[in-house]
């Protein structure tokens, strides 16, 4: 029974599952809102439906519904009360994906604990900072409605949380990518204060710049706003909030990633300022990346164009991304020392965009909370379904974490080497979950990171232990080339 009325999900043999639950209702471009309550039991056994997206992503799920507020609650059977609560935030671009594509059932049976999986407004919808849709009186609210919809999820599950076991007072935020970014900013929230007690930050280095600033944000959406045909429109909110969906998804395609806007009443400061600062709900967090995360955008192109990256378009690929720092950087990543071209550029892309913000992070988090740190560094890993392999060996690409933590879809199945693995950061993840430190019986001890030791746990099925994170990923390199 939910505080909105009864739900009837399914039985597994080791645990329960209750799909599509609406938390919150919203019109386009506005805060979202308690959804009206039902008398009748309503059937929770199937997904419902993702939140407004366009076709040809891998992980994304083609959806023309704005209607999508809805979460799905795995339970183990028997657990007991007050199990530690997992929220999870799905990552793509924040612009792809849905709750429903990460099955939690496993994750929850075998660690005893409950997890919740949600959908939030994706993209222009989630973010569009344009200042027609701004409340009265200099209530900053658009730009950021994706963000005020994970905070109603979190409302939800503090009221409800007992109902499948929970403890409302005990939970954790995670998330992947633009999933890990949303944790970050809710963790710089003002408005989230209260609502975690812990954080996982997963291939989201947030503690250099990625927010949107208010001002791009809204230049962005006056180019919006013209491309939609609503820039001289009598009534410029409105306009935007009643065009076609298909229109808004098409311009929505012509950018890339597409984060929440700070400096309005949700996100008043960039994430990467109030890390730096200390002005951050204060709480314990792991934060990691995996070991090779920039293979996935080399291998992508790869696999959908049939062309291997060649040694002569090394040089010239790194000059083209780096400039008058170009040779600097080739001196340091020769393409000698590498088995590929493919694998220089994912070597040196991984430490450049997610290795040497790691470190920024971890420094910035530890100065004020409990911190710890990890490399998910498998090797010889399995692949997106559906698609050939590329040209080189895959190691712990961009996104393949989440094949570890729950049961997906859009990676083919693991091993049993790799289920093995899957195992142990299970139970690191909710070990912290349950009492703010990864430390689970039987595995290797994870020490804090720490302004003097710096502890990174390397994770992978040939050793879990003491990594040295900055030597690995070239981080004074990078420290130096950033000034």
């Amino acid at each position: 029974m939910t505080d909105r009325g009864p739900v009837r999900g399914t039985v597994a043999a080791d645990h329960r599952s209750f799909e599509g639950i609406p938390y919150a209702s919203a019109a386009r471009f506005t805060s979202p809102r308690p959804v009206s309550a039902w008398t009748t039991v309503r059937d929770a056994a199937t997904a419902g439906p993702a939140c407004a997206q366009a076709r040809g992503n891998e992980v994304g799920v083609p959806s023309l519904v704005e209607d999508c507020l809805n979460l799905n609650v795995f339970d183990p059977t028997g657990g007991g009360a007050r199990l530690p609560v997992m929220v999870w935030i799905h990552g793509g671009s924040f612009k792809y994906g849905a709750g429903s594509m990460y099955d939690a059932g496993r994750l929850a049976a075998a660690n005893h604990v409950v997890v919740v999986t949600i959908n939030y407004r994706l993209g222009l919808l989630g973010s569009l900072a344009h200042p027609a849709l701004d409340g009265p009186h200099g209530d900053v609210r658009s730009g950021d409605y994706g963000l005020q919809d994970q905070q109603a999820a979190l409302r939800w599950v503090r009221a409800n949380a007992h109902a499948f076991g929970g403890d409302p007072a005990n939970v954790t935020l995670f998330g992947e990518s633009a999933g890990g970014y949303s944790t970050c900013a809710q963790l710089a929230s003002p408005s989230a204060a209260g609502l975690v007690q812990r954080a996982v930050i997963q291939s989201a280095p947030c503690g250099v710049s990625w927010a949107m600033s208010r001002q791009d944000g809204r230049a962005l959406a006056a180019e919006v706003a013209e491309k939609l045909g609503c820039a001289t429109a009598a009534d410029v909110a409105n306009c935007m909030r009643t065009v076609d969906l298909g229109p808004l998804l098409r311009v929505n395609e012509e950018y890339g990633f597409i984060p929440p806007v700070a400096g309005g009443r949700v996100l008043p400061i960039d994430p990467t300022e109030a890390l730096r600062t200390g002005r951050f709900n204060r709480v314990p967090v792991m934060q990691g990346t995996n070991h090779d995360e920039y293979q996935l955008m080399v291998a992508g192109p790869e696999v959908i164009t049939g062309h291997v990256m060649t040694a002569d378009e090394y040089a010239p690929t790194i000059r083209a991304e780096f400039g008058a720092q170009a040779d600097e950087v080739l001196a340091e990543y020769p393409l000698s020392r590498y088995p590929s071209a493919a694998q220089a550029l994912a070597a040196v892309q991984t430490d450049h965009e997610y290795a040497y913000g790691a470190v920024v992070t971890n420094t910035m988090l530890s100065r004020y909370v409990p911190t710890y740190t990890y490399d998910f560094a498998e090797r010889d890993t399995p692949w997106l379904t559906g698609l050939p392999k590329p040209s080189f060996t895959l190691g712990s690409y961009h996104l393949l974490d989440v094949a570890y933590l729950f049961t997906v879809d859009f990676i083919t199945p693991l091993d049993e080497t790799q289920q093995r693995v899957a195992r142990d950061m299970s139970a690191y993840w909710t070990a912290f979950a349950r009492n703010g430190a990864p430390s689970a019986a039987g595995l290797p001890k994870w020490s804090p990171f720490t302004r003097g030791g710096q502890y990174t746990q390397s994770l992978s099925s040939e050793r879990i232990g003491r990594t040295n994170f900055q030597a690995d990923h070239h981080y004074a390199f990078w420290a130096e080339l950033a000034g």
